[in-house]
């Protein structure tokens, strides 16, 4: 009797150990240590990189990755790498250098890091927070600067990561481009243009970009800007305003409109409504007049609230959809014929769009 008890009783200990080691399999196979990429990462060389502003002061920005092949999304990637939160409030995105410079409007500051693994190098802090950080743009391979809404740019050094000055506006900056040795700068209604290498000499030109909608560069390194009176094209040479196409009968919400341009930067992309319609417009850079029907229709049970667009090299139209801005957001990814083909989950208000192509 006690030999069978014996025997019974070390079969469930063996039992135990059995089950208390495949259970610590499991979870050292699942666990990633600090300096590990999220696996769908490891294995692709193409990338979208969604940037999501959060809700203002919960600190719950964040950095979604999505493998263009297989579509599969990795969330949150800057705080699963570096095992604390992004920030607050995520304005924008930029790769300089192969590293990721993300700027966090509300907490004042921004993050740098690798672009391939993600891990932190840097973070470019006001500690007096007197910046609210929107846009950078790089100068040189030692220089950037960042728009600002408190009436002062930021030039950034970039081997050190720190701020080398601060330069004097008289309003808010937003979106910049730079466009050989000049750089082209939205300030309300004015876009600001400065040489390279002597940023306080700024100059005036009588044009606007609508909210925070993108400074863009067409196939012949002219300008574009969307604002009330339609598309308007600069000359970085001249600095003036040399073409415009009327918006016609299309409407635009002025802090709510998105330009963006395709791969080959022959065609210009915005959204706009028509008849009470909201569409995606497609617009050729020699046209002299709007078209008479949007690319696709915007359907409200596809897309609820567009935040931005981008347009990938491949020619699918992707749309931030903020959804109701406090749950987790979509990216929306369309064919040219306004055929829904994905739809990803990311973060909370999803801001901006980066397409990383290597």
């Amino acid at each position: 009797m006690r030999l069978r008890q014996n025997l019974f009783f070390k079969m469930k200990k063996n039992l135990f150990l059995s089950v208390c080691l495949l259970l610590c399999g499991l979870l050292m196979s699942c666990s990633n240590d600090n300096n590990s990429v999220p696996e769908i990462e490891q294995n692709t060389l193409s990338r979208i990189l969604v940037l999501s502003e959060g809700n203002f002061t919960k600190g719950n920005s964040d950095l979604c990755a999505i493998n263009v092949e297989s579509g599969q999304v990795s969330e949150d990637v800057f705080s699963a790498i570096n095992k604390r939160p992004l920030g607050d409030v995520g304005q924008s995105l930029a790769i300089i250098n192969n590293k990721i410079y993300a700027v966090l409007n509300n907490s004042a500051k921004i993050e740098v890091f690798d672009a391939d693994t993600y891990k932190q190098e840097a973070t470019i802090l006001d500690t007096e927070k007197q910046i609210s950080p929107r846009y950078i743009a790089k100068l040189s391979d030692k220089q950037a600067l960042v728009t600002n809404m408190n009436n002062k740019m930021i030039l950034i050094n970039l081997e050190s990561n720190t701020i080398e000055k601060y330069i004097p506006t008289e309003g808010a900056t937003e979106q910049l481009v730079v466009v050989g040795s000049k750089v082209f700068i939205a300030s309300g209604a004015s876009i600001l243009v400065a040489d390279v290498n002597n940023l306080e000499a700024l100059r005036k030109i009588e044009a606007s970009a609508c909210g925070s909608s993108k400074l863009v560069v067409d196939k012949s390194n002219k300008v574009w800007v969307i604002d009330p009176k339609g598309l308007l094209c600069i000359d970085p040479i001249s600095e003036n305003v040399i073409k415009t196409i009327p918006l016609g009968d299309i409407s635009i919400t002025s802090y709510a409109v998105r330009l963006e341009t395709d791969a080959t930067r022959s065609k210009l992309y915005f959204n706009g409504s028509k008849n009470n319609t909201d569409y995606i417009f497609e617009v050729a850079i020699d046209a002299t007049a709007m078209p008479t029907a949007g690319l696709f229709e915007l359907k409200k049970e596809e897309v609820n609230t567009l935040y931005n667009i981008g347009i990938s090299s491949e020619g699918f139209v992707y749309i931030c959809d903020a959804l109701d801005y406090s749950q987790r957001g979509l990216l929306h990814k369309f064919n040219t014929k306004g055929e829904l083909i994905n739809s990803y989950r990311v973060g909370v208000i999803p801001q901006y769009i980066l397409f990383v192509n290597k």
